[in-house]
């Protein structure tokens, strides 16, 4: 590890350019990075991303409070054989409004998103589960003679939206939809 340090620091003062290291946390993230303490001691900055964030764990000389958000959109780059290639792009943000952002889904959960959404008037996002639920079709909730086990799978994904902050409470038992589903947010 020393002569590695050692010829990043030759390289660095030889061309008067930063030098990054990319490297990787071990199984156990909370401990950071693997390897020899050298490491982390010859380093001046360093940055973590994790979860489409980044933040720095380490800066020698400047504020340690550096902490940003990024998207990855998907763009479409050209086509090949009529299939579509596609890359994304980073799109910077704020660490407070990337909190907001609703986790990706499951299709499972993408289809029951959508057929919430279908089930509601046009334009609306708010409902109540119990007027949903006679909306719903029966994949999804189930009749009265259905078995008690189908009803808790449909209460189960209920929760899994709103865990993945995809349907939130703003009232007692008044539910909202964020971010309603389209086809771009399904290629995602």
């Amino acid at each position: 590890m020393g002569a590695l340090v050692k010829n990043i620091d030759l390289l660095r003062t030889g061309t008067q350019a930063h030098v990054m290291v990319i490297h990787h946390s071990g199984k156990n993230k909370a401990r950071g990075a693997r390897g020899h303490s050298l490491l982390r001691a010859a380093t001046d900055t360093e940055l973590e991303v994790n979860e489409k964030k980044v933040t720095a764990m380490k800066q020698r000389d400047l504020d340690q409070d550096f902490a940003m958000a990024f998207k990855l959109p998907p763009i479409t780059i050209g086509e090949k054989d009529g299939d579509r290639i596609a890359s994304c792009t980073v799109e910077w943000r704020s660490v407070t409004d990337a909190d907001s952002d609703p986790a990706p889904l499951s299709p499972r959960l993408r289809r029951l998103k959508a057929a919430i959404q279908a089930a509601l008037p046009n334009g609306t996002l708010e409902f109540t589960w119990g007027d949903l639920n006679r909306k719903l079709d029966a994949e999804w909730v189930g009749t009265r003679k259905a078995a008690d086990s189908q009803a808790r799978t449909f209460r189960n994904h209920r929760k899994e939206l709103v865990s993945a902050g995809h349907c939130k409470e703003v009232s007692e038992k008044r539910w909202r939809l964020i971010s309603p589903e389209t086809a771009d947010s399904r290629d995602e």
